[in-house]
């Protein structure tokens, strides 16, 4: 004490030239603290926005922006305040640690929405199936394939584990009023078995369904259906839905009469190839699927003759004569395609061929 004044104490001390190490520390701490609180304001905002425009869009907006992602998420931190600093030099510091913190910091709040805009979207389907009164819904999205892309076919590689998250969390919100599988759809594509095998018994999907669409051809898919369809495509589709049928991976197959689609005319050919794939289904248990997708396109001249593309009713007479199993699909594309006025004529196409379906699969 000294003239009445008492000495000052400093908890933490002072600096050299006499400042209070607390109070800097709590001026620290203060701007620290807005600056997080920014930081996490924006990275929140600008990736509920950018995740929503990826899980409304899909598709191409969606590839796009995964892989800006995956390039600004490989970047190490500390290489990007470096090179920030590099370039930046003379700028306010402030603004570099933002530029940081923001460059990569919204991408996971991107993620947690994108996928809760997948799961409303699947929400919407499990919401009209219990309105229709169904009891057991299975999902079978076309599978996404770890080495190539089918924009606007199917999702890619990278939303697998949302998708399959976004359906089990369907699954437990609803399981007192309907019972819900996962699956999906998959070509019988020899090159991807093993990866269809994996995923079985890792236990990430119930069940495969095999909807034969197209071919691995180099480094590409190429369907096997065109507006010019020929024999040897039909061949080809034959032969590999019957390999996949014979691999024991899949549950039933979608549509087996798909080739009638984009094929003029039944005949001696088409008859022989139809009786190789029910051949096939009835030595292997298999059922065929009679799908309500293709009774909801319109009908239409295919050579002499106005029909729908599939069903088509001759193979599914060969099918019954031999002995196949039938299983009924929605093949539902919109939630709207429940509803029985849509697929009306399809019950009474399978009342008309005297089919007897199956009413459950042993998953």
């Amino acid at each position: 004490r000294q003239d009445g004044v008492k000495e000052p104490s400093f908890f933490f001390g002072t600096t050299a030239s006499g400042q209070d190490i607390l109070t800097c520390l709590a001026s620290g701490a203060r701007f620290s603290l807005i600056l997080a609180v920014v930081v996490a304001t924006v990275n929140l905002v600008v990736g509920a926005i950018i995740g929503a425009i990826e899980g409304y869009y899909g598709g191409k907006v969606d590839m796009i922006i995964e892989r800006i992602i995956d390039i600004l998420g490989s970047i190490p931190f500390m290489v990007v305040i470096t090179l920030l600093k590099y370039h930046m030099e003379g700028n306010n510091q402030v603004l570099i640690l933002f530029i940081a913190f923001f460059l990569t910091g919204w991408i996971s709040m991107a993620g947690r929405t994108r996928m809760q805009f997948y799961r409303f979207k699947n929400q919407e389907y499990v919401l009209a199936a219990i309105e229709n009164g169904v009891e057991e819904l299975g999902f079978s999205d076309h599978i996404m394939l770890p080495d190539h892309s089918q924009i606007g076919i199917r999702g890619e590689y990278e939303v697998l584990d949302n998708y399959i998250e976004s359906i089990n969390a369907l699954k437990e919100k609803y399981k007192d009023k309907i019972k819900i599988h996962i699956g999906l759809e998959a070509e019988a594509m020899h090159y991807y078995f093993p990866y269809y095998r994996h995923l079985l018994e890792s236990g990430k999907v119930e069940y495969l369904i095999c909807g034969n669409h197209c071919e691995v051809a180099g480094n590409r898919l190429k369907f096997f259906f065109s507006s010019k369809t020929t024999k040897k495509d039909i061949k080809k589709y034959t032969s590999s839905l019957i390999e996949g049928m014979n691999t024991g991976l899949f549950i039933y197959v979608a549509h087996p009469d798909y080739f009638m689609g984009s094929y003029n005319e039944w005949n001696h050919f088409t008859k022989r190839i139809s009786k190789k794939i029910i051949k096939t289904a009835v030595k292997k248990d298999i059922p065929l699927e009679f799908n309500f997708g293709g009774v909801r396109c319109r009908e239409r001249f295919f050579n002499k003759e106005y029909r729908l593309p599939y069903p088509y009713d001759k193979f599914w007479i060969l099918a019954k004569k031999m002995g196949a199993k039938v299983i009924l699909g929605y093949d539902a594309h919109s939630p709207r395609d429940f509803n029985y006025e849509v697929n009306k004529q399809g019950f009474e196409m399978v009342e008309k061929l005297g089919l007897n379906p199956i009413e459950k699969l042993d998953l």
